[in-house]
């Protein structure tokens, strides 16, 4: 029996501040968010028993100030925009190709977020917009990676396919905002 096609409402609501740890002054947090999903609108599981098609991704605005909170102490809340915290979808099931579909018409697909908050201190604009765009580079490349990596015979991701997608992730980042920030940031 067929899967049915999932609404889905994804929703990071809220930041709690438990440590500002910004030393003298207040935190001035920004939240970077990409949302993704692996599913039958753009996914299928090959004749050679693969899965095929690439990821959707939706990305988010912003860098810094994109909390609308520029003054975060220990114990305060912060409300997440849902520009940046929320996506509904539908997730639709990865169908099955022939002849395989006689014992499975699908398989189910996966629904994520990637979420990073950070912290104004010492990065630019610039700096922080071009972190925010490798970021999001760089997970569609990892997921989509992890994907064409799936198959019958290898349909678990592991600790280890996180981990080096996420030092990968981490370093491309870095990168991104250290070339675009100047001497004196």
């Amino acid at each position: 029996m067929a899967r049915k096609l999932l609404n889905i409402k994804l929703e990071l609501d809220r930041v709690k501040c438990h440590d500002e740890g910004d030393g003298w002054g207040n935190a001035e947090p920004y939240l970077w968010t990409v949302f993704f999903k692996v599913d039958g609108y753009t996914v299928t599981v090959s004749d050679s028993l693969t899965l095929e098609g690439e990821a959707t991704i939706k990305t988010t605005p912003g860098s810094h100030g994109n909390l609308g909170d520029t003054d975060v102490d220990a114990g305060d809340t912060v409300t997440i925009p849902a520009a940046i915290g929320h996506w509904d979808t539908y997730l639709s099931p990865i169908p099955v190709a022939e002849p395989f579909n006689i014992f499975q018409e699908d398989v189910g697909g996966v629904i994520g977020v990637v979420a990073v908050l950070m912290e104004e201190d010492n990065v630019s604009d610039d700096g922080a917009e071009a972190g925010h765009q490798a970021l999001n580079n760089a997970v569609r490349a990892a997921i989509n990676q992890i994907v064409s990596n799936l198959s019958f015979t290898n349909q678990e991701i592991t600790d280890e396919d996180i981990d080096n997608v996420t030092g990968s992730i981490e370093s491309t980042v870095k990168d991104a905002i250290t070339n675009q920030q100047n001497f004196f940031e």
